[in-house]
């Protein structure tokens, strides 16, 4: 007796599924590396969260040592001990450019004592013109009036408790760290998902995104208006 064929379904997978499954595969692998970014991100944050406040809370003892008097913000000067670094200036001509700023010597470096508190773990300057290279944050230069160049510093009772005084500086410019302060305008860092993180006057640290730190910091001194970037009391503008 004869039966008529029978058709089999083959075991094998068929381009179609075969591509469908690597579809499936490549958006996984996506969002897993997506979360893994995402948490890698949060743990950067987090140390330098911890960072800023243990430089804030080091800020705050040196004021209660010395009246309240904040520390020189080592601002365009290298014959004057700063927040920072103090500086060697009878060094030989041609050397190592960075040889003259000693972190050591800096004025919170007692309180501190522990050079991985001035980096973000994500900063890795090369051994360029980037004269800083022991620290990620910078002090706001209001502290000694920008350009005025205050000295002795203003007191910190005369800062406002929610000014900024401390941020992670921007590191694509190796310019921004030719000393130990900057004005707000010199910008913040990129490393974090579009933001950085800032310190207050008053100890507490925060996440910044671009837009709202751009928003005062590029803010028109005509506006006659301090904010939390512009904050030298001594000006109408904070500027």
């Amino acid at each position: 007796m004869n039966h008529p064929a029978i058709k089999r379904r083959s075991n094998s997978f068929t381009l179609i599924e075969l591509l469908v499954v690597i579809a499936i595969i490549g958006i996984l692998m996506a969002l897993l590396l997506s979360a893994v970014s995402a948490a890698k991100d949060n743990a950067t944050r987090a140390v330098d969260i911890n960072n800023l406040r243990q430089i804030s809370i080091a800020l705050h003892v040196y004021c209660d040592d010395n009246h309240e008097r904040l520390p020189w913000s080592n601002w365009s000067s290298n014959d004057r001990t700063g927040w920072l670094y103090s500086c060697v200036t009878n060094l030989p001509s041609g050397g190592d450019v960075h040889a003259p700023y000693i972190q050591q010597g800096g004025l919170l470096w007692p309180y501190l004592r522990t050079p991985k508190l001035y980096m973000c773990p994500r900063d890795r300057p090369p051994d360029t013109n980037r004269l800083i290279t022991f620290s990620s944050y910078m002090m706001n230069a209001a502290v000694s009036g920008y350009g005025r160049a205050i000295y002795p510093c203003l007191r910190l009772s005369q800062m406002p408790s929610d000014g900024v005084v401390f941020w992670e500086t921007d590191e694509r410019y190796y310019w921004l760290f030719n000393d130990g302060a900057n004005p707000p305008n010199e910008g913040v860092t990129a490393r974090h998902n579009n933001g950085g993180i800032a310190a207050t006057f008053g100890g507490a640290a925060e996440y910044w995104k671009f837009d709202t730190w751009h928003g005062l910091s590029d803010q028109d001194p005509q506006a006659q208006q301090k904010n939390r970037l512009w904050c030298y009391p001594n000006s109408p503008d904070g500027h």
